[in-house]
């Protein structure tokens, strides 16, 4: 990826197995500072998905994927933990619905194949989305991240790469981090990998 491009997928609020980014590439693939493949906010919607964050009351606990969800400040806990460890696959699940606010989205999938080298001075990027404010008051959960699955021979590059949790709002959990997942035969990256969990109230 050039000039600042991004790639990106369709939404999938409700698992739409299809809307993915999937790419093989039999050679080399770089992608250049200012650009990005980003599927942030992409993956289950607001309340849904196999670890959805809950509504108790008015609060709303964060979406789960990587790890569980936030808890709300009336002790209710997030969305429980899935996904394979090494080759994560599936999008983050929405944070849970509060007085005012919907849970956040989840974030998306990314899986690249790159048979020679992997040049990540941009930014991959598959993050939960915060909570979405509806009103005065926005008691909702964080959307969880989604899945980063990265297979090269040789991965390089001083980028980000990234399925960070997004922030819950008000009495809101924040969602959790999602699942990275890099196979690899020869490593000189020099950037960041993160799978955060999201700020909660």
């Amino acid at each position: 990826l050039t000039s600042n491009a991004v790639l990106t997928h369709a939404a999938a609020p409700n698992g739409e197995t299809n809307n993915r980014v999937l790419l093989t590439i039999a050679g080399d693939a770089t992608i250049e500072a200012g650009c990005n493949i980003n599927a942030s906010a992409r993956g289950y919607a607001s309340a849904s998905g196999p670890g959805a964050g809950g509504n108790w009351g008015d609060q709303g606990s964060g979406g789960g994927h990587g790890g569980q969800g936030g808890y709300t400040p009336n002790g209710r806990s997030g969305g429980g933990a899935y996904d394979l460890i090494p080759t994560p696959a599936d999008f983050g699940s929405g944070g849970g619905n509060g007085y005012g606010g919907r849970g956040g989205y989840g974030g998306g999938a990314i899986q690249l194949s790159v048979g020679g080298t992997l040049q990540v001075d941009g930014a991959i990027a598959a993050d939960g989305g915060a909570m979405i404010y509806n009103g005065s008051v926005y008691y909702a959960g964080g959307g969880a991240g989604g899945s980063v699955w990265l297979s090269a021979g040789t991965l390089t590059g001083s980028g980000l790469i990234s399925a960070n949790g997004g922030a819950g709002g008000g009495g809101g959990g924040g969602g959790s981090g999602g699942r990275i997942g890099v196979s690899c035969n020869h490593d000189s990256y020099g950037g960041s990998i993160q799978a955060f969990g999201g700020n909660g109230y």
